[in-house]
């Protein structure tokens, strides 16, 4: 196993990619600190199909966009739990409204980015110490391909997506001398509850559907996510640092224009 004797904190790790990163991480060896802001009966299943693995798996309730202070203090009940903690993937996000920036409430706008760019500054403010004191450690940013795409009537997630990965850029390089890996993963649309409105936007109601016309005989999976979670978190990785991989089967160019 790629990871045995390791533990990863996955914010949003209850459902969705979230939860494909999680598997896939426990099952090359990693315990498993699941965080969730709400579904905690979503966060239970997850838990119990990483303990399935042979793995420990608990799950922490936390809002990562509500304050630095307690997502802190979910960061050392982990590591109180746990006994150390040597990956964080700053997964949690959600997915903006379609429409334009003229008819986005500030608020509305706020909302989306302190979710998706200042939870996961939360939590990698939060790891930081504790890597640097270890010496080494992995952060892994989950981004969108929508920063190259870049679609109109998205601007709140596109723009947190851009931060996030300048933040990474950043991070990477100043954590360098401590041992710590800093990259991202560029998801393209996935088959989860988020990913099937981007296919929605694009006339595909059934994503089943898209599989005849997809690259490799289907659409993104939240395991493939996960995988390349798995490889960057690894020792095959180990001079993978302030890198972006991009998980989209080449882009969207397979997909028909967008409806909406």
């Amino acid at each position: 196993m790629l990871l045995a004797g390791k533990v990863a904190l996955v914010t949003g790790g209850n459902r969705g990619v979230g939860r494909g990163i999680s598997l896939c991480l426990g099952r090359e060896g990693a315990d498993i600190a699941i965080n969730y802001r709400q579904g905690a009966d979503t966060a239970r299943a997850t838990a119990g199909d990483v303990a399935a693995l042979g793995r420990n798996a608990r799950s922490y309730q936390c809002d990562v966009s509500s304050s630095y202070e307690a997502v802190a203090v979910m960061v050392e009940q982990v590591i109180t739990d746990f006994g150390r903690l040597d990956i964080l993937v700053n997964n949690a996000a959600i997915m903006s409204p379609r429409r334009t920036l003229h008819d986005f409430t500030i608020d509305d706008f706020l909302h989306v980015f302190n979710t998706n760019f200042h939870g996961s500054l939360y939590c990698t403010r939060a790891v930081l110490p504790h890597f640097r004191r270890q010496h080494g450690g992995h952060v892994i940013y989950i981004s969108s391909s929508t920063v190259v795409d870049r679609p109109g009537n998205r601007s709140p997630y596109v723009a947190s997506k851009l931060a996030m990965e300048g933040l990474a850029s950043v991070v990477a390089m100043e954590e360098l001398s401590h041992g710590v890996h800093v990259n991202v993963v560029r998801s393209g649309p996935v088959e989860t509850d988020m990913g099937r409105e981007v296919f929605s936007a694009r006339g595909i109601d059934d994503v089943k559907s898209a599989y005849s016309i997809a690259p490799f005989g289907r659409v993104t999976q939240p395991e493939d996510i996960g995988n390349t979670v798995v490889f960057l978190c690894s020792e095959w990785a180990l001079h993978v640092n302030n890198a972006v991989v991009p998980v989209d089967a080449g882009g969207v160019g397979w997909m028909p224009a967008r409806k909406q």
